[in-house]
């Protein structure tokens, strides 16, 4: 993993140190897996099919990824990423993003078609777990946006300050996607159904922008976007979610600085109507730091999920709240290959079940206690 160049040349070739690509023609194929084990030890899983008190092997972190590009000419590039997951597509693969671009000058480029929404700051790579230390991202902030890609178009815009190099990066497009009903909603009863249950929604005049500043020693970016949400889901027959307005900000920063690892988001989710029901107001922040001590890289990450500040109070009483602490160790097996374990202590807060799909405890469903989640995984780029 070498770190900030490494992160984006994977996310953006992925064909970082020590990797081949395959050309046929003009035509450039790479690759990428995630092999993972999770389980937990408390009775209900863990932010649906991450992890079960049963040891699993096809939980939501396993996937194989393929990205396809090619040259049309010398200003204009296609690119592909296949993606299939284990959950919830039981390894069918589809086009994660799929986009024409089109370079104006060295340092613009516009891009049209489905282009990875830049929501986050490992939003460019996410799945290419080989490109950041978890196993995954800190599910707190990660979970609070089930909008991954954009159909539309972005500029990429790249300004000179000083030695350093700012991204400049606006969207405008539409987007749809599968949300799931969580614990804390289906513990709340009708109009929720059970727990898990796929919640289709549309994102229409989905516009924002993503600021992102790349430096010797790291990268720091702050992103905005705004939409109107509709979903199928109803209530006696009308629409929960109806050209409901949504906001979404986030801020971070990465730091690689000679064997120091950090990382830090924070996040801020803002809805309005029934949209607030359906994804509730939330606020979610993270550090991590490690250091790199040969082949390995042991880190620490702290993490939290709050409510936020709903226009109906109620909404609070299905929002959910946790804090973690996780222990995390990477090995760097070989150039492209790395394996990581990672144990995650969580904390429900205020009688909540956080991200967990229920209590804790099954036996004493108020009881106030925290669970444990680990995770073993296979990173490799190809």
């Amino acid at each position: 993993m070498r770190r900030n160049a490494l992160a984006l040349g994977v996310a953006l070739s992925l064909a970082g140190a020590g990797q081949q690509a395959m050309a046929i023609e003009d035509i450039r194929i790479n690759g990428f897996l995630t092999a993972a084990a999770t389980q937990t030890d408390a009775d209900s899983p863990y932010n649906i099919d991450l992890a079960s008190d049963e040891l699993r092997f096809d939980g939501r972190d396993n996937r194989l990824g393929l990205q396809i590009a090619a040259d049309i000419n010398e200003r204009m590039s296609f690119t592909m990423q296949l993606l299939a997951r284990a959950v919830p597509d039981n390894f069918n693969a589809e086009a994660d993003w799929a986009f024409v671009g089109y370079d104006v000058t060295d340092d613009l480029q516009v891009r049209a078609g489905k282009v990875k929404l830049p929501t986050f700051l490992t939003s460019d790579y996410i799945e290419v777990g080989y490109a950041y230390p978890w196993i995954r991202p800190p599910q707190e902030v990660y979970s609070l946006s089930p909008i991954t890609s954009l159909s539309g178009v972005d500029v990429l815009w790249t300004v000179p300050v000083g030695n350093n190099r700012l991204l400049v990066q606006p969207y405008y497009g539409n987007s749809s996607g599968t949300g799931f009903v969580t614990g804390m909603q289906a513990e709340s009863g009708p109009p929720f159904p059970e727990v898990g249950t796929e919640v289709n929604f549309e994102a229409k005049q989905l516009a924002g922008i993503n600021l992102a500043l790349s430096t010797d020693i790291g990268t720091f970016r702050v992103g905005y976007l705004t939409t109107k949400v509709s979903s199928d889901f109803e209530v006696n027959g009308i629409r929960l979610i109806d050209d409901d307005k949504a906001t979404f900000m986030s801020v971070g920063m990465n730091i690689d600085w000679n064997n120091f690892v950090g990382y830090a988001e924070w996040a801020s989710r803002d809805q309005d109507g029934g949209a607030e029901f359906g994804f509730p107001d939330q606020k979610a922040w993270y550090v991590t730091a490690g250091y790199r001590i040969g082949p390995w890289l042991p880190s620490i990450t702290y993490a939290q999920l709050e409510a936020g500040s709903p226009d109906d109070a109620d909404v609070k009483l299905i929002s959910q709240e946790q804090s973690s602490v996780t222990l995390g160790v990477r090995y760097e097996l070989a150039a492209g290959a790395a394996l990581k374990f990672e144990a995650t202590r969580v904390e429900p807060k205020n009688g909540n079940t956080g991200l967990f799909d229920g209590p804790l405890d099954t036996s004493n469903p108020t009881a106030n206690r925290s669970a444990n989640v680990y995770g073993l995984a296979l990173d490799v780029v190809f």
